[in-house]
């Protein structure tokens, strides 16, 4: 017996350790993991569709209901643009296949590879006559890779895509420099990619991006366009373009350098829509230089480098008064502005702690609302304002999906429907949310 594998007791754990790891990565990599939840047989409808919990989606269309926000106003938009029509994609390990779909319904061949393609993604593949499923997933080398009880082929997608794609689109965090290192060819044809890494920063894998001739970027959402962004950065998604991309799609993808030094911001509109709070006195440096990134007639690499000393004013101010609710709403707004949603959920946890304290004393200087649907309310309660923000902002951006919530935010959800702001995109998340939740 001491001689047994059971004796080893090191040993013994270290692989116990690696089962439930492989358990979990099996488990992630799974089509529908990041709509779907534990339980079966749950209901909830969304704008008159029936989504149905985890096994399958009663109707194809529903997680559009439910997340059409993260598709249709975000950086798949973005690229949709960019494509040609009856444009060659590639979708690898899709969650639940609406990027394929999407892209499906602007006229584009899109070829989905998924070793573990399971219900809800193949009914909402099922009716996407442009869309062509493949059970290889696709890798450095062939030969073959354990897939929980299964085996499935692993070949290099040069191999297995005979001519040229125009979007390589990777829906799992982990295998991406594989796929990425078997699409040589494709990547010197000019393929844009789009990694889907969460709000995960891009650390570990932007080093062997750069051996790949590829430079991550990120899409700034005031200027619509991308930008070059740092390994530290937390994104939602991040692009990977090359020079062959650039040269390839041209201005259908539009790119922006930065310019280091910050303009002078004299003169700078203090009437701005967007300001609230203090009508009298100068503007705080990063209000200021928000102001000047917003408006349109300037240049958009000087439009970038005022967003950026933006984001570098409003997190010295926050440093110098870190509980003040309108510095923290301002440098919230630049975070969401530059699409660094991974880091501008941490900039009001602080708050929600202290969201029944007096808010309105946010107010006596100059700043900027969380979210730009707030520039244009008039104000008749300001706390009930100040409040809806703070929920809404921290809701949208300490998680891409209401999947990662935990049950608590049932409780925020319901303190947002009592303070006369509604927003279609709440609703959204609240239902998914409960729909994981209520029996």
């Amino acid at each position: 017996m001491l001689a047994s594998p059971l004796g080893d007791a090191t040993t013994f754990t270290r692989s116990l350790e690696a089962l439930y790891v492989r358990e979990r990565e099996a488990k992630a990599a799974l089509p529908g993991f990041d709509l779907v939840a534990s339980g079966l047989a749950r209901h909830a409808t969304v704008e008159g569709m029936a989504l149905v919990l985890p096994s399958r989606l009663e109707d194809p269309e529903s997680f559009q209901a439910v997340e059409r926000g993260r598709l249709d106003d975000g950086e798949l938009a973005f690229a949709l643009a960019a494509l040609p029509t009856g444009a060659a994609c590639v979708d690898v390990m899709p969650a639940t296949g609406g990027h394929a779909l999407a892209l499906a319904r602007t006229g584009a061949i899109v070829t989905v590879f998924a070793p573990l393609l399971t219900e809800p993604a193949h009914a909402t593949l099922a009716n996407a006559p442009s869309v062509r499923v493949s059970d290889v997933l696709p890798g450095r080398s062939e030969g073959r890779a354990s897939l929980g009880p299964r085996t499935t082929r692993v070949a290099p997608l040069d191999e297995l895509v005979a001519g040229d794609v125009a979007l390589i689109r990777i829906g799992a965090l982990g295998p991406e420099l594989d796929i990425l290192h078997g699409a040589t060819r494709l990547l010197a044809q000019g393929a844009l990619v789009i990694l889907e890494r969460g709000f995960h920063p891009l650390g570990p894998v932007a080093d062997e991006l750069a051996t790949l001739g590829l430079v991550p970027h990120g899409l700034v959402p005031m200027l619509g366009a991308l930008v070059r962004i740092e390994a530290g950065d937390s994104r939602r998604v991040a692009f990977a373009v090359s020079s062959a991309c650039r040269a390839r799609f041209g201005r259908a993808l539009p790119t922006i350098d930065m310019v280091d030094a910050v303009p002078s911001l004299e003169g700078t509109d203090a009437t701005a829509s967007c300001v609230r709070g203090a009508e009298r006195g100068p503007l705080p440096k990063g209000v200021a230089a928000f102001v000047r990134a917003s408006r349109l007639d300037v240049p958009p690499a000087e439009r970038l480098a005022c967003l950026r000393g933006a984001l570098e004013a409003s997190e010295d101010a926050v440093r110098v008064k870190p509980t003040h609710v309108g510095r923290r709403l301002t440098l919230h707004r630049v975070l969401v502005e530059l699409g660094d949603l991974g880091s501008a959920g941490a900039v009001l946890e602080p708050l929600m702690e202290a969201i029944d304290g007096p808010l309105e004393t946010a107010m006596d200087e100059p700043f900027l609302p969380a979210l730009p649907r707030y520039d244009a309310i008039v104000v008749d309660d300001v706390r009930a304002w100040l409040r809806a923000q703070l929920i809404e902002g921290f809701v949208k951006s300490s998680a891409p999906s209401s999947f990662f919530h935990p049950p608590a935010f049932l409780n925020l959800f319901g303190r947002f429907d009592t303070l006369g702001f509604p927003d279609a995109e709440m609703d959204r998340r609240e239902a998914l949310l409960r729909s994981r939740e209520d029996p």
